[in-house]
């Protein structure tokens, strides 16, 4: 469901023209509460994406683990306008660092239980700060211009999935999020 609707709505801002793309369908229709007339859903991925250059002034990407890439980078520079903005989360890389090291997932991918009891790995590339930066940063007009953190304590209570409690004891990092700029060049 599109957390970018959620979050404008509760801010009493409109959600009209709101652009939504997944790489499946299926997401997507956990999203059609805020298709509205003048939304509109696009079944593509993230390293390429069906609209012109320079066509929009923000892109949100929540929880962006899975295309984390240099293609992505790429991609959101050619779609967004000079002195656009793009923001985009990911799971802490304090947080996956332990939680793979439980379950042994791997260092690229998430491990994810169905509710048919299977258990399944997707990709998902976290990096620390240092290195995330610097694959922004493979795009020349790419800037990171902040970064933040959501710890375990800022979570709403109700909201906390089991697999985040590994880092209640030392309130580590839950999430990351990056402001970016694009600059002319």
């Amino acid at each position: 469901m599109s957390v970018a609707a959620e979050l404008l709505l509760e801010a009493g801002e409109s959600i009209a023209d709101l652009f939504l793309t997944d790489s499946a369908q299926s997401m997507l229709d956990y999203s059609l509460d805020w298709k509205i007339a003048r939304n509109h859903t696009f079944v593509a991925g993230a390293s390429r994406l069906p609209f012109p250059a320079s066509s929009f002034s923000l892109c949100i990407s929540s929880l962006g683990d899975p295309y984390n890439t240099e293609n992505l980078w790429a991609e959101l520079a050619r779609v967004l306008r000079d002195d656009g903005y793009a923001i985009f989360t990911t799971p802490s890389y304090e947080w996956a660092s332990i939680y793979r090291g439980l379950t042994g997932s791997g260092d690229c991918a998430a491990e994810f239980c169905l509710s048919d009891g299977r258990t399944v790995l997707a990709p998902s590339m976290i990096y620390d700060q240092n290195y995330q930066t610097k694959l922004i940063n493979f795009e020349p007009s790419m800037e990171v211009v902040d970064f933040q953190v959501m710890t375990y304590s800022q979570l709403p209570p109700e909201k906390v999935s089991p697999k985040l409690r590994i880092a209640r004891e030392n309130d580590l990092p839950i999430t990351a999020g990056y402001l970016v700029r694009k600059s002319p060049l």
